[in-house]
Order: structure tokens, then sequence, then C-alpha cells
């Protein structure tokens, strides 16, 4: 499962966010988010991962019907109070998702593959739930801000110390193993220091700005696609049926995404946290 957090890292977290630059960044990565996955009002939305809340919460305001899972009770509690009954909010792990297939629209991960010990299994079951578009969020390896912290980690204790950043092309490579040849749009914020956000976050919101693969945080969105095998009896004995890939279809049922991920179909969800 890797690395879960704490109350004390949980708190700690919470409270960078709500400082100036912990609201910049956010508000940064809030409209990278939104411009890639451009979601469409009454969208059902899991966030995996959900930490505190913060997506969940930008998520309702957008008009989406959103649903949080979190293996961290801490985190939990955070997103609880913040969002009361706006979101139905779940315990559990990325890698064993207690939902059917093809449950939601919009599947996230936001900066929670780095604390995994397995992250493919974890998209697998994001692609396993999703019937619409998976989006994944990922601190950038290759980024000025993760040369920071991998330098000050030297020095001083950090969650960080935990994470494992992600390059584009890692992601990609990661994606397409999961998910086969799925159409991916991309997009990196925080191409400065973090520490200039609030005055260069103009600059940063720019999308030409965004299309580079170096900024602290990168954002993948990806259209599910499925492999439907149709089976008529062919008019020539000897020819073969070859299997079609189609976008997503509205209010589809239950169909097997084309990667077929090893998830746990045929669940009930399981009771929501008291």
């Amino acid at each position: 499962m890797g690395f879960v957090f704490d109350k004390r890292s949980a708190l700690r977290q919470e409270a960078w966010f709500q400082t100036e630059t912990g609201r910049e960044v956010f508000r940064l990565q809030a409209g990278l988010i939104m411009r890639l996955l451009r979601p469409l009002p009454g969208e059902r939305v899991l966030d995996v991962g959900c930490g505190s809340g913060l997506h969940l919460q930008l998520f309702k305001r957008e008009g989406l019907n959103p649903t949080g899972i979190e293996p961290s009770p801490a985190m939990i509690d955070l997103a609880r109070a913040r969002l009361g009954r706006q979101a139905a909010l779940y315990p559990g792990r990325a890698e064993d998702l207690p939902f059917e297939d093809n449950t939601f629209d919009v599947v996230c991960l936001i900066t929670c593959l780095e604390f995994m010990d397995d992250p493919e299994a974890a998209l697998a079951e994001a692609f396993r739930v999703a019937r619409g578009r998976v989006f994944v969020g990922v601190l950038n390896a290759l980024s000025l801000t993760a040369a920071g912290r991998r330098l000050r980690g030297l020095f001083k204790e950090s969650i960080y110390d935990q994470a494992r950043f992600f390059s584009l092309w890692e992601m990609c490579g990661l994606v397409r193993r999961t998910a086969g040849p799925a159409p991916i749009q991309w997009a990196s914020a925080g191409l400065l220091p973090l520490s200039l956000v609030r005055r260069t976050s103009g600059f940063e919101a720019r999308p030409l700005v965004q299309h580079n693969p170096f900024g602290a945080f990168l954002g993948l969105a990806v259209q599910v696609t499925y492999t439907l095998r149709a089976a008529p009896l062919p008019a020539d004995p000897g020819m073969k049926i070859r299997p079609k890939t189609v976008p997503t279809p509205t209010g589809c049922g239950s169909i097997s995404p084309h990667s077929r991920p090893n998830g746990r179909a045929g669940r009930s969800a399981r009771e929501a946290w008291p």
C-alpha cells in the first residue's frame, strides 16, 4: 500500500495548503485539472487518495457529483470536516477499489501514486471503475521543485522522503501499459520555483506555458476506450472477425476496459465511513 499519512503529517500537509503559497499552488493546479478534464455538470467523479478533500470541494463547486476514497483515517477526518455531506467518503486502498466496473464518469488520482508501492495496480483499478476519463496528477521528477525537495531532504526530514516522483515519459509509459493505446492529453504547472508562484501565477496559468514537460505538477487526462467483440455468423466461414475500439458510449453498461486490468469486479461498494 505504501506510505499512509498519520495525524501529524496530515495536519502538516493541510496547514501548508492554507498558506498564501499553498493556496496559489492549489489554484494553479485546479485550473490545469479542470482545463484538461472539461467535466460536464452532474458527472460522477471519484477522487482516489482524496486526502483532506480539497479536490472533492473543487469538484462539488464545479457542479459535479464527487466521491472520495482514502486510506488515512486522519485525512478522512479532515475531509469530513471540510465537506460534511457534500461528498461520499470511503476508507480504502487505491489498489483494491470497492466499486463496480464502469461506475464513474471520471476517476482522479492526484498526488497519490507517488506514495504507493504498486502504482500500476492503482491505475488498473482506476481504469476498471471509470467509464469516461481518468486523470492522473503527479509530482514531476524533472522539475526545479523536485530538485529542491531532494536537496532539502538531505538535511531535513520531509514527507517527500517517502515519495517517488515521475517524469512525463514514465507516466505515459505507465498509462499505456495499463490502458493500452488510449488518447492522452497532458500539461504541467509550476515551471518556476514555487517560492515565486504568487508573482508568476498569471504567467504560469497560460496554456502555452503549461504545455511543457518540466512543471512541478504533471497532469494527464486519459480517454477510456473499450474493445467490443461482435460475433455474427460470417458469410464466409474463413472470414476473421476483428474487434473494434470505440469511445465510451453514453450510459454504457458494464463493459470490460480495453486493457482488461486486474480488478475486483462484481462486488458491492463497502459501507461509507461512519
